[in-house]
């Protein structure tokens, strides 16, 4: 997995790299906005909790909220997806792995019903997009770019 590509998923890669290795999250923070996405939501969990925070770290989170730290500029040219796509084609996956269904409709299976089906129903019922089996699919068709940590080949 590439340097890039590891923030890809700044959730609980944040809180992993700060109990490991805060420094190499403190320096990449400065320059990859995958990592200072992560830090930033290590930092909060962790004073969500009530727990310590490493020195570097605590210095770095009152600069933080005192405005002295911006996030990393993106790189022109390059786009993001957002947290939603991903998640989407998380439970796409997790169906797939884990729920027995295929990712998308085969009239040859025993069950008809896909996990591109399971997830837009359930986007329908909360009234988000995608809402149709067509929108789900079309970002599972698209999960390599969208997730490439979770689907490198």
């Amino acid at each position: 997995m590439t340097e890039e590509k590891q923030w890809l998923d700044p959730t609980f890669r944040g809180l992993d790299m700060l109990a490991s290795d805060p420094e190499k999250l403190l320096k990449d923070a400065r320059k990859k906005e995958g990592a200072f996405d992560a830090l930033r939501f290590a930092v909060a969990c962790k004073m969500d909790r009530n727990e310590p925070l490493p020195g570097g770290v605590k210095a770095w989170a009152a600069s933080f909220l005192r405005g002295e730290i911006e996030a990393p500029t993106r790189k022109p040219g390059t786009k993001t997806t957002n947290g939603k796509q991903r998640a989407i084609v998380r439970i796409v996956s997790e169906l797939v792995e884990f729920g027995g269904l295929n990712a998308r409709r085969n009239d040859e299976a025993k069950i008809k019903d896909s996990a591109c089906d399971a997830v837009s129903a359930a986007l329908r019922d909360l009234q988000m997009e995608p809402k149709t089996f067509e929108g789900v699919r079309d970002l599972w068709k698209k999960r390599d770019k969208i997730a490439p940590d979770r689907f490198a080949k």
